[in-house]
């Protein structure tokens, strides 16, 4: 999706989306009234782009969405596997990562859900899926930290969907995209953040040297 944002603007990239919904599923996409609140998970993006990413991140069934952009992103590129190799990092990379005093590898989960419209189900899997990912390719048994999609969680989304598995799963702590400074650890699960954004050189810093 991030890749797609850089060929296509927002407004090309919805008549898009609409074009393929329509050839999949036979209908027009409807999308009057769907946003209301909900754009307000996107802060950092104009409105357009938030609507976007909206659609395809939570409204939107993950088959559907998939078939989607799949469909959009075959424009693009013919060979996935030479795009993520150019692209994303390599199993090497990951390993100089892992060796290396400066940084901290962690979760994200398999294919990237939105965890509050997700099944307890879905996301436990998704988060096994990521582990053993960790402990075959790089021999890491147990992450301590987990960073969540789009950063969409509360406390009662946390008991139910995530605390249960935790434990088992070794996880000791999870990144929000809420900004601001942890003062205490006594909510491990919703540790604070800032977004790249909000530093300096981002799109809407709040923090300055």
């Amino acid at each position: 999706i991030h890749f797609l944002f850089t060929r296509l603007e927002a407004g090309v990239f919805l008549d898009k989306i609409s074009f393929y919904y329509k050839k999949i599923v036979g209908n027009s996409l409807k999308i009057d009234g769907i946003f209301e609140d909900k754009l307000k998970n996107y802060p950092y993006d104009d409105k357009e782009t938030s609507q976007l990413k909206y659609l395809l991140n939570s409204y939107l069934k993950p088959e559907l969405a998939k078939k989607i952009v799949d469909a959009i992103f075959g424009l693009f590129c013919q060979d996935e596997a030479v795009f993520c190799k150019k692209l994303y990092m390599s199993k090497e990379q990951l390993l100089q990562l892992k060796n290396s005093a400066l940084f901290s590898l962690g979760l994200h989960t398999a294919s990237h859900p939105d965890i509050t419209a997700s099944s307890k189900e879905k996301i436990r899997q998704d988060i096994n899926q990521n582990q053993l990912y960790f402990k075959n390719e790089l021999a890491i048994d147990h992450p301590a930290g987990i960073s969540y999609p789009y950063g969409l969680v509360d406390k009662y989304i946390i008991k139910i969907k995530i605390g249960a598995g935790a434990n088992p799963s070794g996880l000791k702590y999870g990144l929000t995209m809420n900004s601001g400074i942890n003062y205490d650890l006594k909510e491990p699960f919703l540790l604070k953040r800032f977004d790249a954004n909000e530093v300096v050189g981002g799109k809407k810093p709040i923090i300055n040297f």
